[in-house]
């Protein structure tokens, strides 16, 4: 691709296009439209996502729930330790999955759950007939 066709994109555009698909968020989570990008607004953002999905699947100790692709398990980590739920995460990344399990361990989460050698299309049926939140 050339320098022409690429696209460049300022925050408030992507938090637009956002708004429109995932209601505000993306995968780095809900940055202000207007902050300039670093380390801190980044955590910030992260921790208004996490929060974001509590909110909007009302996400309680008494809830379970599963994260497909769950890389090295932030979310579902820090959803666990502000809710007290169950979990379980899955990736294909053997790697990721260490970290997810010591991330889990770090935030004293690891008895709620488990993180799992996944694919999408290959989740263990089991899994795939409890339910979840």
């Amino acid at each position: 691709m050339t320098s022409s066709a690429t696209a460049n994109y300022n925050n408030r555009q992507i938090n637009e296009l956002w708004d429109d698909l995932a209601e505000g968020y993306f995968n780095l989570g809900r940055a202000d439209p207007d902050a300039k990008i670093s380390k801190t607004t980044l955590n910030d953002a992260n921790d208004n996502m996490v929060q974001f999905i509590i909110n909007k699947l009302q996400i309680s100790e008494d809830s379970h729930i599963l994260d497909l692709g769950c890389g090295m398990g932030m979310y579902t980590v820090q959803i666990a330790a502000r809710t007290g739920c169950q979990y379980i995460g899955t990736d294909i990344n053997e790697a990721y999955l260490k970290k997810a399990e010591l991330l889990a361990q770090q935030h004293g989460v690891a008895d709620k759950g488990k993180f799992l050698y996944a694919s999408f299309g290959a989740t263990p049926e089991k899994i795939k007939k409890e339910a979840y939140t």
